[in-house]
């Protein structure tokens, strides 16, 4: 099962994808964020959709209506009391001229918003380009429009002879393809077509870029938090499967540990991520842990929690998932001696699931020596951060290596502490 709470999906993620045009589409976003694809064939496919959707964007073709053209339209198909629909008296439609009024005017509406969607479907998409299994999907979308035979529709509306006769037809058709189920079925792969459509828009003005799935190489190029509003982007290679990161306070550590996380999840979704480049191994199971919080509803406290999730992680992995798991700042909540024994156990624990992938920020420093020490292998990274005129300079740049900076004390005095408690 994933974890992925702190990536703050709904919140911070939802908004940056959502170009929905209805409440259905919308919601099969919300639930496509929530569901990683449990292959890289399914990755793969749901990529290709994507590509071939910003393709058509890229070439300037907009799919857009109002909400009140697409609420109106759903309504009638999907709600219009089917008495209604039954074969009409033609006196009754004669002498009852406001009722017949009522289903011309709303029979016109609907032909001119279907005939709207099959225009954008059919001239935007090259549906052979799309994988096979979806092909079925889009065929169904257009087949159902197709069945209105709107042409035909359309230029009676615009010639004034839309009447009688057709409402009977255009009756038939609704009632046929209600009572069939094919109504119900053609709004829900609309709404996840509409979903594609509105992360496509995204991907494509935000210039994201899809990764490459890979057994297991991980290196992502220029990544960054596409909520910053000048991100420095940075490069990540690892050679181990467990990937320590140091620096100071405030130096950016879980911002880019929510980054890398973020690219993981996303790529798992099939969607492209915030970086220039990537490959990235497929993960069966995916966990995030970097906003520090009490569970006051099940009593956990801080450390507790972060036993239980790296438990959790470490059920997975012995039952021969491969994981993704980021840890920011690990065993945060006890005291520097316990963390640094039980952080030693833990990392030369983990190596030896060497098909998952395990990032672990800390400020222990001795950590270090102690994991040379009993010669664990580690792939070492800092934040870099330097100190100008007593004050600590941010870069944001991620660099190989170890960072022994504490900048404390630095800080301590600087805001005129240490005088003021003497």
């Amino acid at each position: 099962m994933n974890d992925t709470q702190d990536l703050f999906l709904s919140k911070d993620i939802l908004p940056i994808f959502d170009y929905t045009l209805n409440s259905d589409s919308h919601s099969a976003l919300y639930k496509l964020l929530q569901n990683p694809l449990s292959s890289i064939s399914q990755i793969n496919d749901r990529q290709t959709i994507l590509k071939q959707i910003i393709l058509s964007i890229s070439r300037g073709n907009d799919y857009y209506y109002t909400k009140i053209e697409y609420a109106d339209s759903h309504k009638f198909l999907c709600h219009f009391p089917l008495e209604y629909l039954k074969k009409v008296d033609f006196l009754a439609y004669k002498f009852k001229k406001r009722k017949s009024n009522i289903l011309l005017g709303e029979y016109a509406q609907l032909i001119n918003f279907l005939s709207k969607l099959e225009n954008d479907l059919t001239g935007n998409i090259e549906l052979n380009e799309f994988p096979h299994k979806y092909q079925e999907d889009l065929r169904f979308v257009i087949n159902y429009l197709h069945s209105f035979k709107l042409r035909h529709y359309i230029s009676k509306i615009r010639k004034g002879t839309l009447g009688y006769i057709s409402i009977q037809e255009l009756n038939a058709i609704v009632s046929e393809n209600r009572k069939n189920g094919d109504t119900l079925l053609f709004f829900e792969k609309l709404a996840l077509l509409e979903a594609y459509f509105s992360i496509g828009k995204a991907i494509y003005k935000n210039n994201f870029q899809f990764a490459t799935m890979n057994e297991y190489c991980f290196q992502l190029t220029e990544l960054y938090h596409p909520l910053l509003s000048n991100p420095v982007k940075n490069d990540i290679v690892i050679n181990n499967n467990i990937v320590l990161i140091t620096g100071a306070n405030m130096s950016g550590k879980s911002t880019l540990l929510k980054s890398i996380g973020l690219c993981v999840y996303l790529t798992h979704l099939g969607l492209a991520m915030p970086a220039s480049a990537g490959t990235i191994p497929f993960y069966d199971n995916v966990s995030i842990q970097i906003n520090h919080s009490d569970d006051l509803k099940n009593g956990y406290s801080h450390f507790m929690k972060e036993i239980i999730k790296l438990k959790n992680v470490v059920h997975q992995a012995h039952e021969g998932k491969r994981c993704f798991a980021i840890f920011d700042e690990l065993f945060k909540g006890t005291n520097y001696e316990d963390a640094l024994v039980i952080s030693v156990k833990t990392i030369k624990g983990l190596q030896k699931f060497a098909t998952s992938t395990f990032f672990i920020s800390t400020h222990i420093i001795e950590l270090r020596q102690k994991i040379a020490e009993a010669y664990v292998q580690v792939s070492p990274y800092y934040i870099d951060c330097k100190i100008v005129e007593e004050t600590p300079a941010f870069s944001y740049v991620l660099k190989t290596g170890w960072s022994n900076l504490q900048i404390g004390q630095l800080l301590f005095n600087k805001e005129g502490l240490n005088s003021l408690l003497d």
